[in-house]
């Protein structure tokens, strides 16, 4: 087991709520740092997976509240479709899967390469295209999406300019539907610092807080919400417990029944918002 610096995770975890560079007039520092870290990590996951890249999209496995979040893309047969932040393409895929007419967007190139791999290897390219861009200014024109998709991704965005973007290129009574780190205690995220498994967020992410939230009940007509504890899934990182992983998502969503309150601690939010 690779060796955690445990008091440089320790300051990564501090950081995690409230991260300098996550601004409006730093955008362009951040998305530089962040485009150049998931370069760096989509060429690692390429040359680790090419050799099984149709059986690693065929066995990506959704715990118990992925099935939930993914649920919510039950019905978008036909319909027009944004990824934000698609990475290697997974729910890009995913929604290409349910006939839908889908668009990739992701800061890094490499990844974007490897999504559309992905989408050959599933046989969905005729389904989706893949572009580069940052979520704070997409090049699309106003009213062009049905529906906006995003999987850990929205607290890597400067909250104001994207949730403007978000709600401009939705059509009228499109609905944005994202997955995401939660959590407002410091004490815990310090806590979370003494486990020894890595901290792996990137330059620019930082968990939401209940005032990011705020700013996109502003700007959107309904927002919903569900909290979900991340707590024993969080375990799975270790090697030896990962495949374990479904079970501990299990533990966590049952915890967050008995005891609410431990998911605005840490936790996974779902955020859907309509215009």
């Amino acid at each position: 087991m690779q060796k955690i610096n445990l008091s440089k995770n320790k300051k990564k975890f501090q950081n995690l709520i409230n991260n300098p560079i996550k601004q409006i007039d730093k955008i362009q520092i951040k998305n530089k740092l962040e485009r150049n870290f998931w370069d760096d990590w989509s060429e690692k996951f390429y040359n680790d997976n090419s050799d099984n890249l149709a059986s690693f999209y065929e066995s990506y496995c959704y715990g118990i509240n992925e099935r939930y979040f993914v649920s919510l893309l039950d019905n978008i047969s036909g319909k027009t479709v944004l990824e934000v932040g698609c990475g290697i393409g997974l729910f890009s895929i995913y929604c290409a899967g349910k006939k839908a007419s889908v668009t990739g967007t992701d800061i890094s190139m490499q990844a974007l390469n490897i999504s559309k791999k992905g989408s050959r290897v599933k046989n969905v390219d005729k389904l989706t295209t893949f572009a580069q861009m940052s979520a704070e200014e997409l090049g699309f024109k106003s009213n062009t999406f049905d529906v906006i998709v995003g999987h850990g991704v929205l607290h890597h965005f400067e909250p104001h300019t994207a949730a403007r973007e978000f709600e401009r290129v939705l059509k009228p009574g499109g609905v944005a539907i994202f997955k995401e780190p939660f959590g407002e205690s410091r004490s815990f995220l310090f806590l979370r610092g003494l486990m020894p498994i890595e901290c792996r967020e990137s330059p620019g992410g930082s968990i939401i807080t209940t005032k990011e939230i705020k700013i996109f009940k502003e700007i959107f007509k309904k927002i919903k919400i569900r909290r979900s504890a991340y707590l024993f899934e969080r375990l799975g990182r270790i090697q030896k417990l990962d495949k374990y992983r479904m079970l501990l998502s299990k533990w966590d969503y049952l915890l967050s029944s008995v005891f609410p309150y431990v998911s605005k601690i840490s936790g996974k939010i779902i955020i859907v918002l309509k215009k």
